[in-house]
């Protein structure tokens, strides 16, 4: 059983109220270099070319003196620590940041990133980190005033992997091309649009939980996955004005429907298909959002350090992960296996409608799974992960609705639109 201490840091002071901005920014830091990837053990070989370009979006959003930059990378994690820490020194110092956080979409079609390096990090990584700092500077260089709304809706693009069998055993079940009903699965996508104060959309922040592995060990193109493809529907279909975010939120278990697909069986239009059924979601539910000015806006954030108790014996799992990756794999992809990994996790507020506006973890484990809430005004909308690679957290089981919702899912290539069941709350 996982154990958890608190630390809380209350890393700001109250502000006194003021409009809210916002700016945007948008860099592409794929690498020039041919990168061994992430996520795929069997897959030593390095990257031949990209697919489709690797990008930081970036949000910044002041109140008063506190300005808070929210990135998003096409990685498969975060950076190290030592990597963040740089990141968030520049962004201070260059732009006035208060509060960094940093969300990688887990897509398994980009370069791996270490905790640490016994030598400098790869000339690929620090230019990635030069560019997203710059690409803050220039956000914190155009921010306007903004109108915020939020909204959830409903879709299902996957499946467990780990589904409970009648027995009580579990199995492996990775692809799932007849959209096969499986438990738990969250189907809820989150949606937080920022709008200009003419109405427009700058930005559209979308939360969704899903592993971005429709390429598989035979990919070896850089390539954002799925949360391309939804970023450039949502785009198309809100204006050539507005960025798209997709903010991964805790994927544990589960896998796109047509995961690690092999090239030959055209995994690039099943790809975008899943990105599209995501973002065709993602878009109407931001279509209906209303925004509105928060005239007396403030942001405040504080720093919640979780240890988490390692469960099993240090020698036996390290073992068990030298059987299942083999030495080179895990030597590239592994990190040092702790007996407490400390997990730090961000919050920020909107302090004048006593509400949360933007959650992540800030995971610094192997895997890093940050994930989103976020809130306007008394909108809110939330996801959450746990601090480990292995257990990610779930509703306890599908809606009434799910089983007959994926029955209807239409196959890559039907010109039907896709089914879902979807609800604004606020």
């Amino acid at each position: 059983m996982l154990r958890a201490a608190t630390l809380l840091v209350l890393s700001a002071l109250a502000v006194h109220a003021a409009s809210l901005r916002a700016g945007v920014a948008k860099t592409d830091i794929t690498p020039t270099t041919h990168e061994i990837m992430w996520g795929f053990e069997s897959r030593l070989t390095p990257s031949e070319s990209t697919l489709d370009p690797l990008y930081a979006r970036v949000l910044v959003l002041e109140a008063g003196s506190q300005r808070l930059a929210i990135v998003a990378v096409d990685l498969g994690r975060t950076f190290g620590e030592p990597g963040l820490d740089r990141l968030r020194d520049s962004a201070r110092k260059s732009s006035g940041i208060t509060c960094l956080l940093v969300n990688a979409s887990h897509t398994h079609s980009a370069p791996i990133i270490r905790d640490e390096y016994t030598d400098a990090p790869p000339a690929w990584e620090q230019r990635a980190l030069d560019r997203i700092g710059a690409a803050i500077a220039d956000a914190a260089g155009h921010l306007e005033p903004v109108k915020i709304g939020a909204a959830t809706g409903s879709v299902y693009i996957g499946h467990n992997r780990l589904p409970l069998r009648p027995d009580g055993t579990f199995g492996w079940f990775e692809r799932n091309t007849t959209m096969l009903p499986t438990a738990p699965v969250d189907p809820t996508v989150t949606v937080l649009r920022v709008d200009r104060a003419d109405g427009s959309p700058l930005a559209v922040l979308l939360n969704y939980a899903c592993h971005p592995v429709i390429l598989g060990p035979d990919n070896l193109q850089y390539s954002a996955d799925f949360p391309a493809a939804t970023n450039r529907t949502v785009e198309q279909a809100l204006g050539g004005r507005v960025t798209s975010f997709f903010l991964q939120g805790a994927p544990g278990d589960i896998n796109p429907y047509h995961a690690v697909t092999p090239l030959q069986e055209d995994a690039i239009k099943k790809r975008d298909w899943t990105g599209q059924r995501l973002g065709a979601e993602a878009a109407r539910v931001a279509k209906e959002i209303h925004t509105e000015s928060v005239p007396d806006a403030a942001i405040d954030f504080r720093e919640e350090t979780l240890n988490f108790k390692l469960r099993w014996d240090r020698e036996k799992f390290r073992a068990g992960l030298l059987k299942f990756l083999g030495p080179k794999a895990l030597d590239q992809m592994g990190s040092p296996i702790q007996p407490i990994n400390c997990q730090p996790r961000q919050r920020c507020f909107d302090q004048s409608s006593n509400c949360l506006l933007p959650l992540f973890l800030a995971s610094r484990s192997r895997i890093s799974k940050p994930t989103g809430a976020i809130a306007a005004r008394r909108r809110w909308l939330s996801s959450w992960a746990t601090p480990t690679a292995t257990t990610d957290t779930f509703r306890p089981s599908q809606p009434p609705h799910a089983a007959a919702m994926e029955r209807r899912a239409p196959a890559p290539g039907s010109n039907r639109a896709p089914a879902s069941a979807s609800s604004t709350g606020q």
